[in-house]
């Protein structure tokens, strides 16, 4: 059967040592006649069989063209992060793949299979709504087994009686934002309140270190008639060997991200999940069985102010005693904004509740921790490591 080419003709004369690979992935590839499915993706010798291959030896031959365009790309990024340093800390994670990543697995492509290629530079790559939504469930995966956030308090149950996060409790909401509506009571069941938050972590899309090699993996489903006909599976079945484009392990990546300043308990958390997120949850497709894993490479990069806060802990330490005072440094509000929390000068945190500031502070709580103010307390009690202590 012939090759069809459904684009102009010109084109299929093409040979693709420059310009696209993502563009001509999607939409310049040849296809055959199918009786099933009308037509299938192939080489251009109209082998269906062959064009994962095919595929797989055009990208090689485009690699070395794009690569100064990606570091373009990477230093567009970096001078966008110096940009925002005045009000936000910087994240920067250089992690390696330790097995294959497969993103965009689920777009529709003529060969069944696809991958997920930068629009303008055709090179596989990790949007960043992919990475905000990997980080946000690797962090409310971590506060689903923490135990200080099993109080029903952290929970709403709908009308069958099922349970669910309350987010805007939670550093989740915080972290991500949030949209919650209320519905009156009484007279004013009518009425609806929606109350929202902007999130304070900003994304970046995940771009390769260098232009990455490809993979051709394959998945061998046993059973054919079984998924496509409801058979019973049994070994009289022939394997359905699939092809399908992977990005190389060892392929290193650069993750980047913002976080709003002012709050160091907030960026270690995005921190802390964004590395669950890549070495345990994975990124991508097929994560259950060990796709999409990574390993930090080297120590995440953020800006001067972590390194102060890292020379505050390193400070000479200074023994807490119960009814002596101190001078604290305010550095942010609990998840619920019901206290404050305060770096006290052996470098251990504690919090200070809401009651005890000033009702225009109290009203106020997050502007006036924005300014990191210096206050005078009293320990009046320690208790099993536990400090409580009263503004004077």
């Amino acid at each position: 059967m012939a090759v069809l080419y459904p684009f102009n003709k010109d084109a299929a004369n093409l040979k693709f040592t420059r310009g696209n690979f993502g563009l001509w992935f999607n939409k310049y590839i040849p296809v055959i006649g199918h009786k099933e499915s009308f037509c299938k993706a192939c080489d251009a010798s109209g082998d269906e069989n062959a064009a994962v291959t095919f595929y797989y030896n055009n990208y090689k031959n485009i690699k070395l063209a794009i690569e100064g365009e990606l570091t373009r790309r990477h230093e567009l990024q970096t001078q966008f992060l110096q940009r925002m340093k005045e009000q936000y800390e910087v994240i920067e994670l250089r992690a390696k793949l330790i097995s294959p990543l497969l993103t965009g697995a689920g777009y529709p492509h003529a060969s069944e299979t696809s991958l997920l290629f930068d629009h303008n530079l055709g090179i596989p790559y990790i949007p960043s709504s992919s990475v905000k939504g990997i980080v946000r469930f690797a962090l409310t995966i971590g506060i689903l087994d923490d135990k200080v956030y099993s109080h029903e308090t952290y929970y709403i149950k709908d009308a069958s009686e099922k349970k669910f996060l309350r987010q805007e409790k939670t550093p989740v909401g915080t972290i991500f934002g949030y949209s919650v509506e209320n519905i009156g009571k009484g007279a004013n069941t009518h009425e609806k309140k929606i109350t929202a938050q902007r999130g304070s972590v900003i994304f970046m899309d995940a771009y390769p270190e260098r232009v990455p090699d490809l993979a051709i993996d394959i998945l061998n489903p046993h059973y054919p008639d079984y998924y496509s006909k409801s058979q019973f599976p049994s070994d009289n079945q022939n394997p359905l060997p699939i092809k399908f484009l992977v990005v190389a392990q060892d392929t290193v990546f650069i993750f980047r991200a913002i976080v709003k300043k002012h709050d160091a308990e907030l960026l270690q958390l995005v921190l802390k999940a964004f590395q669950n997120a890549l070495c345990v949850e994975g990124v991508g497709a097929k994560t259950a069985i060990g796709y999409g894993r990574f390993t930090i490479q080297e120590k995440t990069k953020t800006d001067s102010s972590v390194s102060k806060r890292e020379e505050e802990k390193q400070a000479p330490v200074v023994e807490i005693v119960e009814g002596n005072e101190y001078e604290v440094k305010v550095i942010g509000v609990t998840a619920d904004r019901g206290a404050v929390q305060v770096l006290m000068p052996d470098g251990k945190k504690a919090i200070i509740g809401k009651k005890d500031f000033p009702k225009e502070v109290q009203n106020n709580l997050k502007q006036y921790c924005k300014s990191g103010p210096k206050i005078r307390v009293k320990v009046v009690s320690i208790q099993s490591g536990n400090v409580k202590l009263k503004l004077i």
